[in-house]
């Protein structure tokens, strides 16, 4: 049985924290509501995530299997930040902004998660990486055309992206969230 969890502030990363927070299941699976994730690989990642004993997985878009599933822009953009947060935490990230995830829900508690906007996609795989190390892992998935049109600049998130990693990795994060 599905619950809509109402959250009347803003934010991508808001929306997020909600829905952990009201979750009732052991298990969190989630996917941007655009038809761009196959939800129907969430019962196989579930399993996956049992039988090799995992934490987290996070679900990789790279490589895409049809270029046409994301404009150019985003795709540069994407590999530039995977890159960037590969190389301040030491570790491949092949895709660090996917917003589909399948995780066991008592990994919030070692997980502190501040971001309220777009950057909760990075920092949730990072908390992840950092807390569970070889308990976390990226599956391929593919990744379908956008049903609708975006909402966001690409250029303008993709800033506020690379800008956060250096917050959160001088350690500033809780510091500038405020809690």
């Amino acid at each position: 049985m599905a619950r809509v969890i109402i959250e009347p502030r803003r934010g991508y990363g808001r929306a997020y924290l909600t829905g952990f927070e009201a979750a009732t299941g052991d298990i969190i699976a989630t996917a941007d509501g655009d038809g761009t994730y196959p939800v129907e690989l969430i019962p196989p990642m579930t399993a996956l995530l049992e039988k090799d004993n995992l934490v987290f997985i996070s679900c990789s878009r790279f490589p895409l299997m049809t270029k046409e599933s994301m404009p150019l822009t985003n795709q540069v953009g994407n590999s530039v930040i995977s890159l960037a947060g590969s190389a301040l935490w030491l570790h491949r990230f092949e895709d660090i902004l996917s917003g589909m995830w399948v995780f066991q829900k008592s990994a919030l508690v070692k997980m502190p998660l501040y971001s309220t906007n777009w950057n909760l996609s990075q920092e949730i795989k990072i908390a992840a990486f950092c807390a569970f190390g070889q308990q976390f892992k990226e599956v391929h998935i593919p990744y379908y055309p956008r049903k609708g049109t975006p909402k966001l600049s690409p250029w303008k998130v993709g800033v506020e992206n690379l800008s956060f990693f250096f917050v959160q990795r001088l350690g500033l994060r809780k510091f500038l969230s405020g809690k």
